[in-house]
């Protein structure tokens, strides 16, 4: 299994498109932090506190990342060498996973480093009070850090079940930004334990969950979608 992580995290790290997406993300995160900079009159510590969601777009990046990482294999055509030398396909998922989820975690540890350089280095011009690592900065630094690196894991499991590319980004996209918020509307009582509500609880905790909580249930999401596609991709056709 180190061998067939090792493996997938290779592919990662040398794969245009991880490359493409890193840049992208790098350079949303440098024109959101900018904005905020320029938009705030003051840059206090509440402001300061929340600096870490100018590279928010890291958890969008990390779950896009996984489903590319999974399906990848199917729309080149690299499913079937991949499987031959790993005949258990199962391990191939979660070699995936575990790659993807080391893959989110570093693509928002990147986008925080953008985020800190440019804002520490604004404070310092104009003289403001540094409160970037204090405690509440620090937690929404690790919240952000959690929330990436679980949602890289759950991409591979929505892409292992999908196995269309385009249908797993897409759908994935229409949930999250469109279906949860009115399954929500409708079912108010379960609408905190919904993957989406999840993440979120992991920055600051709510009513419901707290953020230890948050991030445990966001686990058995993403858990829950790996298992489901390791089933079906064992049990289906590579063709």
């Amino acid at each position: 299994m180190i061998a067939l992580f090792r493996s997938e995290f290779l592919k990662l790290r040398t794969t245009r498109t991880a490359v493409v997406l890193a840049l992208g993300l790098l350079a949303i995160s440098a024109v959101a932090i900018v904005a905020v900079l320029i938009v705030s009159e003051a840059l206090d510590a509440s402001v300061q506190g929340d600096i870490s969601g100018a590279a928010g777009f890291s958890v969008l990046f990390a779950i896009l990342f996984g489903i590319l990482v999974m399906t990848g294999e199917f729309r080149h055509g690299t499913a079937t060498p991949t499987f031959l030398a790993t005949p258990q396909r199962e391990r191939v998922v979660i070699a995936k996973a575990l790659a993807a989820l080391a893959g989110g975690f570093a693509l928002a540890l990147m986008a925080l480093v953008v985020v800190y350089l440019i804002a520490v280095t604004w404070l310092l011009v104009t003289g403001e009070s540094i409160l970037l690592f204090d405690e509440d900065a620090l937690r929404s630094v690790a919240g952000l850090l959690a929330a990436s690196a679980i949602w890289g894991a759950l991409g591979v499991g929505v892409g292992a079940v999908v196995r269309s590319q385009v249908g797993a980004m897409i759908g994935a996209l229409v949930y999250f930004l469109i279906l949860e918020g009115l399954i929500g509307a409708l079912l108010s009582d379960i609408s905190p334990y919904l993957p989406g509500a999840a993440l979120e609880a992991i920055f600051e905790g709510s009513d419901e969950l707290s953020s230890w909580a948050a991030a445990a249930l966001s686990l058995g999401y993403a858990a829950a979608f790996c298992i489901a596609g390791a089933f079906v991709t064992a049990r289906r056709d590579v063709s």
